[in-house]
């Protein structure tokens, strides 16, 4: 009986090697991607067997636990394989599929050079946290061609920087927002005016009043910012200056002025001269200053204009004055015959009283 048994036993054994030799072993398997095998860091891609069943996954030839369905979603960077087994006969390991995960570049920070409110016509240098990879961007719009470290900005605006390494980019900076503000620049105007009697001979006094109503200081710039050339029906004799430096050149007859005007400030020059003697009464006597601006704030006055008469409406008129009549001696009075055969007869009347005294 015992016998019999055993041969049964050997009969089985012997049937289940033949299925098993049978059936073989599993083919090799492979794998696809779902789609690029490199990507940045929180990324992934789907690595799907050539198998419904059956599905081991392994990476760098360690088994995955828990990973035996026909996907696999990859997220570490790695040499994925795959091995099949049906029925305890495992297949050969499947080609290896690589994947790489790239780092995702640390968000950058922006440190400007100085202040971000500036006049127009100014600048301020941002610079990133990062030597390289940078694309700066303008209220959100990349600017073309701004990949260094460093971007001059001119213009108002929110600026920030992104960082992109092997394809990864990181996420924005905090924003640094610019304000341009009007350019700083002078406007100076000034009036002329003329006092005295006008007689010739006498001193006229010219008061020049030079007024900043710009919204820059007018620089004390290379040349003088204001001259005056008086005519010759008069003679310099001085001038002075509330501020600044005022020169007059009697020998030429021109007074120069140089200084700084602040916005809002003003300056006044006083110009005495002396009216000739020779000037007939009538004599029309005009004559206007120059003034030197800087209206672009470049350092050089490259702008003139001329004084304005202030007692008159229009704008930009001449000084004007009139010489006035010259005083002249005043005659002696003398006495006609009668009066004085009068005064000789008082005389004899006032002489006789005297004696009969």
């Amino acid at each position: 009986m015992r016998h019999a048994v055993f041969a049964a036993l050997v009969v089985l054994l012997f049937g289940l090697a033949g299925a098993a030799s049978a059936q073989g072993t599993p083919p090799t398997p492979t794998i696809t991607p779902g789609g690029p095998t490199t990507f940045c860091s929180g990324g992934s891609v789907t690595l799907t067997s050539s198998s419904a069943t059956g599905n081991q996954w392994y990476l760098n030839g360690n088994p995955i636990g828990g990973a035996t369905n026909q996907d696999y979603i990859a997220t570490a960077s790695g040499d994925y394989t795959l091995v099949v087994t049906i029925a305890g006969v495992s297949s050969s390991p499947s080609a290896i599929t690589t994947v790489t995960v790239n780092p995702v570049p640390a968000t950058p920070t922006i440190t400007p050079s100085g202040p971000t409110t500036f006049p127009a016509g100014g600048s301020v240098t941002l610079t990133s946290s990062s030597a390289s990879g940078n694309q700066w961007y303008l209220d959100g719009n990349p600017i073309g061609g701004a990949t260094n470290q460093n971007y001059v900005a001119t213009a108002a605006g929110s600026y920030t920087v992104t960082v992109t390494n092997v394809g990864c980019s990181s996420a924005s900076s905090a924003a640094v927002a610019v304000t341009v503000t009007p350019a700083l620049t002078p406007s100076v105007t000034g009036t002329k005016s003329a006092s005295g009697s006008f007689r010739p001979g006498s001193t006229v006094t010219y008061t020049v009043v030079l007024t900043n109503s710009g919204n820059g200081a007018q620089a004390d710039n290379p040349g003088n910012e204001f001259d005056d050339v008086l005519p010759a029906s008069l003679t310099l004799v001085s001038a002075t200056a509330t501020s600044g430096t005022a020169v007059a050149t009697v020998g030429t007859n021109t007074v120069s002025w140089n200084g700084a005007i602040p916005p809002a400030g003003s300056v006044t020059i006083i110009i005495t001269a002396t009216i000739s003697a020779t000037n007939q009464a009538g004599t029309v006597i005009s004559n206007q200053g120059q003034i030197h601006t800087d209206l672009d704030a470049d350092g050089t006055n490259e702008t003139s204009r001329v004084t304005d008469e202030p007692s008159t409406g229009a704008a930009g008129d001449a000084t004007i004055f009139i010489v006035a009549q010259g005083l002249s001696a005043s005659p002696i009075p003398t006495l006609d015959t009668w009066a004085k055969l009068l005064m000789a007869a008082l005389m004899l009347a006032f002489a006789a009283t005297a004696r009969r005294r």
